[in-house]
């Protein structure tokens, strides 16, 4: 058997990836939030003072925190699909096994 004929699964590393990848979006959502709380206080100012620098920072924040929030939905999907992955693959070779029981 050719060395390219052999699929080696580490389940413990997708299982890892997968808590990764959840912990990272997590992490990038904190830190959202606490940008806007920091920056909460000058925001209300600029974005009340009706200017059109104003507006156009509050415009630029809207689309910011919908890309970031893409962002972390991809990346929560992805680690799901890794974890499905990992169950799935578990699976069949727990099944694989079995026939040689």
């Amino acid at each position: 058997m050719a060395p390219s004929d052999i699929i080696n699964v580490e389940f413990g590393a997708l299982d890892s990836a997968a808590q990764s990848l959840t912990t990272k979006a997590g992490a990038l959502n904190t830190a959202m939030d606490a940008l806007q709380t920091s920056l909460s206080p000058i925001k209300e100012t600029w974005y009340a003072s009706g200017s059109s620098a104003g507006e156009a920072a509050q415009a630029s924040e809207t689309r910011l925190r919908t890309a970031i929030a893409d962002v972390i939905e991809v990346i929560n999907r992805f680690s799901t699909k890794v974890s499905n992955a990992s169950v799935i693959q578990r699976d069949l070779e727990n099944r694989n096994r079995d026939l040689f029981a």
